[in-house]
């Protein structure tokens, strides 16, 4: 395992990934009445984020051995980019305002922001790692 400060930001990444999943992604107001939501009160499909941040961090910790480096990096890269497409899709599916009810606002909070920053840290430090251990 690497001693620089990039070999930190995969670990990093996925621990900012783990904390957000329980702070407020989006906030809806409907009449006068406003709710918010993190990701694990959506619920669903998007406890696979919360999953994904678990495995980048056994990859990292366990696969990042000198036998074992060339699996760290893909298994790091599949859940990082799997955690990404399942938030896009959940956007994607309640971004369209014309689904929701009449008078509905929808707006991204910071968990959700913060959590997509820790996926990005995730990969960075994937590939500043690979650079750094070649």
């Amino acid at each position: 395992m690497n001693n620089n400060k990039q070999s930190f930001l995969t670990p990093a990444g996925a621990g900012i990934v783990l904390i957000c999943f329980f702070l407020p992604w989006v906030n809806y107001s409907c009449a006068g009445e406003v709710k918010n939501y993190s990701g694990a009160d959506i619920g669903g499909v998007t406890w696979i984020v919360f999953a994904a941040a678990v495995i980048i961090l056994v990859a990292h910790f366990l696969l990042s051995s000198a036998k074992n480096s060339g699996l760290s990096m893909p298994v790091t890269l599949i859940s990082a980019f799997t955690g990404l497409g399942v938030m896009l899709f959940k956007y994607l599916k309640y971004a369209d305002a014309e689904k929701g009810p009449a008078g509905m606002i929808q707006s991204i909070q910071y968990g959700l922001v913060l959590t997509i920053i820790g996926f990005a840290l995730v990969i960075i430090g994937a590939f500043t790692s690979r650079k750094n251990n070649t």
